[in-house]
């Protein structure tokens, strides 16, 4: 069906979430693989040389126990010497990880602080406390050491525990790619992937992440492929098309394990517990990746998974119908990075039906022009509104870019790569349907034009109640949605109005089809959709006798309609008496204010 993930929901008012769900938890049905694990709470900044005790490392284990089949560390140093054994303790498996930094200080401090961390992993290991060993966390993405450097304290590792564990390093994708070296000298390559920092719009998240790791696996040759970071955080600040919010936090974690197991692939989520000391003033979404607050509280809507709920893969793929967008063929680039910046671009595509055209995008550094985001993905797909991201930000000096050029292409295309070289590919020019060049000097702060909206369906909602012993709760709904065939075999619609679900099947494939029942109590409805030229009208009036005065109080309600491989989650307002209750957010899309939800 697809929709069972939100057939469980809390009980809330306010702003109301397709993903809401209570925070406490019996034994989990599913247990997901695994979770980065760092144990900060408020006030403790190991920037100042903290060193956690002991027990406080075991409470913070106990509070996830259960919840994951591995951990993994970020040091094993300043209190985690003994994290392993504690992990283990406590019914986990082991990731250990030595953190290493530069070492060009005079002093030497930094050498000093590597091989403390090198000679504790391996004393661990010795212990029989680790069952991963990670020698280093994106040393290279951050140009602490080069790569021969990293590959010998990986070597030095190896030869000194005893076989069988593996020993890795961890980096993004990108950077992983560009170092055969490092990838050769890896047991199980680990790779970290955030769509989020990409700039990459939730619905299309995880789309991203089985481009990259696929690369990453054609890369890695026979070897196999584990995601060593993945995540998104609930609060902050947007990077492009991608919104903090706990909503799509939820969404994200939900979906990545949904993928996870869809693919059989072993995952690190990242994080555990938020940790308020990584914020900053420009980035203060760092204080909030986690799937527990500080204090050890479950997040909103994070239950499904252990719940053993899972989203199918036409919503984690993404398999909304192409669009024709109006107009000639444009392009035009909505948001440009801050000189220096580490986000990539965002932009809009007008004129050319989506499932027909990519994007192409080269960017200059330093007077070399160079393909992006990678050479093996010299493209990215256009989102049926028209919107696209890309990252321009995978390796070398690449936020020192000071121009891009940004090309609307056949999807059947493959443009020429650029390594460096004095001008873009002259090729590309005759072949693009549409074609921009955007200057970006030094010094420059940044600029975001918000796209048009493209509304591609709607539904408006509005609840009533008795006030009588009996209560009977009446929901009438009426709006439209788009598909692609109106001859295809029929649609699903699901709604969740607090605890109760009904859930209706319409069989025609065209006219109109009624259909009354539904899996709850007491309870009774009827819905009918007709199929039009090129969009489905439905409406429904559902009612059910709930025999509880307060049942009122619960204001959650949520849609989803399902048509044949198009899955449509659709935002609603509501009112309860006259009581506006605001915008609600679906696991997919965001309700406008008004009177209205709107897909966009």
């Amino acid at each position: 069906m697809g929709i069972k993930c939100i057939n469980k929901v809390s009980r809330r008012l306010g702003l109301l979430s397709i993903l809401a769900a209570t925070s406490v938890l019996a034994a989990p049905k599913y247990v997901p693989f695994g979770v980065n694990f760092s144990p900060y709470e408020n006030g403790q900044n190991p920037n100042t040389g903290i060193v956690l005790k002991t027990n406080e490392v075991a409470s913070r284990l106990n509070e996830i126990r259960g919840y994951s089949i591995w951990i993994r560390t970020y040091s094993v140093t300043h209190g985690f010497e003994t994290a392993g054994a504690l992990a283990h303790k406590a019914g986990f498996k082991a990731a250990l990880e030595a953190w290493l930094g530069p070492e060009d200080d005079a002093a030497g401090v930094g050498l000093a602080a590597n091989q403390l961390e090198i000679s504790n992993l391996i004393a661990a290991a010795n212990r029989g406390e680790a069952d991963m060993l990670i020698v280093g966390s994106e040393v290279l993405l951050r140009g602490d050491l080069p790569a021969t450097e990293l590959v010998s304290y990986m070597q030095q590792v190896r030869s000194s525990v005893p076989a069988g564990i593996p020993v890795t390093t961890a980096d993004t994708c990108g950077v992983l790619e560009a170092n055969q070296n490092v990838m050769a000298a890896s047991d199980i390559i680990l790779g970290n992937f955030y769509p989020y920092w990409e700039g990459t719009r939730i619905d299309g998240a995880i789309v991203s992440l089985e481009n990259e790791y696929a690369g990453l696996a054609r890369a890695a040759g026979t070897k196999v492929v584990w995601v060593g970071e993945t995540g998104w955080p609930s609060g902050g600040n947007a990077v492009n098309l991608a919104v903090p919010n706990s909503q799509n936090a939820a969404y994200y974690w939900l979906a990545v394990n949904s993928w996870a197991q869809s693919k059989n692939v072993n995952v690190f989520y990242f994080e555990a517990y938020d940790e308020a000391w990584k914020a900053t003033p420009t980035e203060p979404q760092e204080a909030h990746w986690g799937i527990r607050t500080s204090t050890g509280v479950l997040k909103e809507g994070m239950t499904l998974v252990y719940e053993g709920y899972t989203l199918p893969e036409a919503v984690l793929m993404r398999q909304i119908p192409p669009s024709t967008l109006p107009g000639p063929p444009s392009i035009q680039l909505t948001t440009i990075p801050a000189y220096g910046s580490m986000n990539g671009i965002a932009g809009l595509v007008s004129g050319v039906n989506t499932a027909d055209c990519v994007v192409a995008t080269y960017i200059n550094v330093f007077g070399g022009w160079w393909t992006k985001p990678y050479f093996d993905q010299p493209t990215v797909p256009i989102n049926p509104d028209g919107t696209f991201t890309v990252d321009t930000v995978t390796g070398g000096y690449d936020q020192d870019a000071t121009e891009y050029e940004v090309f609307v292409v056949p999807s059947n295309y493959t443009p020429p790569a650029a390594g460096g070289d004095y001008s873009v590919p002259g090729e590309i020019f005759s072949i693009a349907v549409a074609y921009t060049d955007v200057q970006r000097p030094v010094g420059y702060k940044g600029s975001t034009t918000n796209p048009p909206v493209t509304t591609i369906g709607s539904l408006e909602i509005t609840r009533s109640f008795s006030t009588a012993t009996n209560a009977t709760d009446i929901v009438t709904m009426s709006g439209t949605v788009p598909i692609a065939d109106t001859k295809a075999a029929g649609a699903t619609v699901a709604v969740n109005i607090g605890s109760v679900n009904w859930l209706f099947t319409p069989v025609a494939k065209n006219g109109v089809a009624t259909v009354s029942g539904g899996n709850w109590e007491n309870q009774s409805g009827r819905i009918a959709i007709t199929a039009g030229k090129n969009t489905w009208a439905f409406s429904a009036r559902l009612q059910c006798a709930v025999g509880n005065t307060n049942w009122n109080e619960e204001g959650l309600l949520n849609t989803t309609i399902m048509t044949p491989g198009i899955p449509v989650f659709m935002p609603v307002t509501i009112t309860v008496n006259g009581q506006d209750y605001g915008k609600i957010t679906s696991g997919y899309y965001t309700a406008q204010e008004g009177n209205k939800g709107t897909l966009q």
